[in-house]
């Protein structure tokens, strides 16, 4: 399985070169430091900046952690189970400290489905397939490992896909939750500028949000600030107007101050991966607290930088554009040739 960072990485690198930069990966800082960026990028135009990749996925470090438990439990019960006839459906009922125990967790299914009927649940599936109490429901095996306790009903499958090979598990849970994708973002900007320390050369910030809501807002309240209302009131109490304004909560800027004068502007990509190319966006989201070297910002793409009252987009180029992608793209076998 290929990681995301790595995924994200392979498309930084791709789109780079097509803006006609060179790279060197990791370049050594000598006695600046042991700290080693992603990219030392030379522009087209000769000047040279550090590039540092990463991935914000709007989860919580509690959330990661356990989606990587689930996601070992998941992949063994897909490479281990047999069950030819049928899907499952698998919820969660309680969460454990520990992995579950991934073998114990199988073998408990793979006696359960062998004792199944499939054409006595088929019937009463086809019957009420809706019925949460139906007798098919009645079928469900709870099995606990290590404090986490799981559901796991059996979904018939039909007779054309029996000696079909695929994934036994057919639902997985739907787990809600607020997202955190702004403030992830502004941490990683702190995160990564202290990290590095002072440089040589200005250091730029390649963020990919992939949490499937993320929007312009979550990338211009990391960096800008969060957008507030601040009102006046009159003598008696009442609200005169109200304001629309930015609090000083971005990367650019808080309470203390200026802040990341290293950083001239921070490059985002909303949900960004190979096959997605052609439908992410991009945008260069400009540190409006220093004068801008012009001869640091990337060919071609879009970019955002706040005026007095606004924020001013210039446009560009999509990705679609610069990496030459037709009208549709990715339409079968073409999502490897990017």
């Amino acid at each position: 399985m290929v990681s995301t960072a790595h995924s994200s990485n392979c498309s930084y690198t791709v789109l780079l070169r097509r803006l006609g930069c060179e790279l060197e990966p990791e370049p050594m800082l000598g006695e600046l430091g042991p700290s080693r960026p992603d990219f030392l990028v030379t522009l087209p135009n000769g000047t040279e900046v550090y590039v540092e990749a990463v991935v914000a996925n709007g989860k919580s470090d509690e959330k990661r952690r356990r989606d990587a438990i689930l996601g070992v439990l998941y992949d063994y019960i897909n490479d281990n189970l047999i069950s030819p006839k049928f899907f499952w459906r698998i919820e969660i009922v309680e969460v454990g400290n520990q992995p579950p125990r991934s073998k114990a967790v199988v073998s408990a299914l793979q006696r359960h489905a062998d004792t199944l009927d499939w054409a006595e649940l088929s019937t009463h599936w086809n019957a009420s397939i809706q019925d949460e109490s139906g007798q098919w429901r009645l079928q469900a095996l709870a099995i606990e490992s290590n404090g986490w306790v799981f559901r796991f009903s059996p979904i018939p499958k039909k007779p054309a896909a029996f000696s079909k090979e695929g994934r036994p598990l057919g639902i997985l849970p739907m787990e809600a939750g607020w997202s955190i994708t702004k403030n992830q973002l502004r941490a990683q900007i702190s995160k990564k500028r202290k990290q590095h320390g002072t440089l040589d050369r200005p250091l730029v910030l390649a963020i990919n949000a992939i949490q499937g809501d993320v929007d312009d807002e979550d990338f211009i309240g990391a960096v800008y600030g969060s957008e507030v209302v601040y009102v006046q009131c009159g003598s008696d109490g009442r609200p005169i107007q109200g304001k629309l304004s930015r609090a000083r909560d971005g990367a650019w800027l808080d309470n203390k101050g200026t802040k990341h004068e290293h950083m001239p502007y921070v490059v985002g990509f909303q949900q960004l991966c190979p096959t997605n190319v052609a439908l992410a966006k991009v945008c260069l989201y400009i540190n409006p607290h220093i004068t801008l070297d012009e001869n640091l910002l990337m060919p071609k793409l879009p970019r955002l930088m706040p005026a007095q009252t606004c924020l001013n987009q210039i446009p560009g180029s999509s990705l679609a554009e610069i990496f030459g992608l037709p009208e549709g793209w990715p339409r079968e076998g073409e999502a490897n040739e990017v």
